[in-house]
């Protein structure tokens, strides 16, 4: 009996081997489910996007004018249900210093309990707002701005050519700036000695990108303890892109992070040129917002679901369950 049974372990054990080198010679792709378009006439053309931890609302950043596109999502995550006749449309506060441009790539965050937004530029101006209520944009006034740090960011932690994606680790002890210009594409780590305070920084790392793209990248994000990063990349028109993932050994220290692979991003089976993406109901969906006219239409959103939290290239949460079940048997 005890030989039966070692017998039965070890063939589990390499049962279980060869299912995770299976699963090791591809890659995880997100499953294409549905899309929509939020536009009336072209706007907005989503060049950021963020979603509520509840899933009921998304934000959207035009790249055309300095507006948000608020709208409310009556099945949480369910871009389906999106009400864009009932959008909510904010124009941007601005403050006494370097003006976010017109017609530019920019980019929407929010502090970690959603009491604070950021906009950024790719000229290197910032926006802050610190909301009452989490989440609640269309409440922004002149009351509710920040004052002007005065700085440029892309000259404040190093020479940037173009801020095309901002993110922060969770609590916001470090920043993180994608130079996406296509030929100086890198990140530049941003320890904060305030949080969520970027004027308060000092640049610690910049991870180089250039080797991985001859494309512009686009907007970047953790997943949430830190150990993954996915950057994006797009074209000025409809090519082949892709989503690149790397490992970090140090949660949210880029100096620790491991290229793994990436995946080519598709809308509905065609190749799109991604500009805002985000994730969303703690990494089991993924948005993704056009700029540019594919073969869906202008200005789209696409909504995939995740085998896994964040599960783009690799699913680390698939491997520990195939190993506790080893461990057990």
């Amino acid at each position: 009996m005890v030989f039966f049974l070692r017998k039965l372990a070890v063939s589990l054990l390499m049962s279980s081997f060869f299912i995770m080198m299976s699963a090791q010679a591809g890659i995880v792709e997100p499953v294409y489910k549905q899309l929509k378009d939020p536009s009336i006439g072209r706007d907005p053309s989503p060049v950021s996007m963020s979603i509520t931890p509840d899933g009921k609302k998304m934000f959207v950043l035009n790249h055309f004018d300095k507006k948000y596109y608020i709208y409310d999502l009556t099945t949480p995550f369910d871009i389906s249900t999106m009400d864009v006749s009932n959008r909510s449309i904010v124009n941007m506060i601005e403050g006494s210093g370097v003006a976010l441009t017109t017609n530019i790539n920019k980019d929407i965050e929010f502090n970690n309990d959603g009491t604070k937004v950021f906009v950024f530029d790719h000229a290197g101006a910032l926006n802050i707002h610190n909301l009452t209520t989490p989440y609640d944009v269309a409440s922004i006034s002149s009351s509710t701005l920040v004052a002007d740090d005065g700085l440029d960011y892309n000259t404040a932690y190093g020479s940037i050519t173009r801020i095309y994606g901002v993110t922060f680790n969770n609590d916001g002890t470090k920043m993180y700036l994608n130079d996406g210009h296509f030929n100086t594409t890198d990140i530049t780590q941003v320890n904060l000695s305030t949080p969520f305070d970027p004027s308060s920084g000092t640049s610690t790392y910049n991870l180089n990108t250039e080797s991985m793209t001859a494309l512009n990248t686009m907007d970047l994000a953790f997943d949430d303890d830190g150990t993954r990063l996915y950057l994006s990349e797009s074209s000025g028109s409809v090519t082949t892109n892709y989503m690149y993932v790397w490992k970090l050994s140090n949660p949210f220290e880029l100096s620790s992070a491991t290229y793994v692979d990436k995946w080519r991003i598709l809308g509905n089976g065609n190749n799109i040129s991604p500009y805002g993406w985000t994730f969303g109901n703690n990494g089991m969906k993924l948005y993704i917002g056009t700029e540019d006219t594919s073969a869906d239409g202008d200005n789209i959103i696409y909504e995939y679901d995740l085998t896994c939290p964040y599960g783009i290239v690799i699913c680390e949460s698939e491997t520990a369950s195939v190993a506790s079940a080893q461990v057990e048997i």
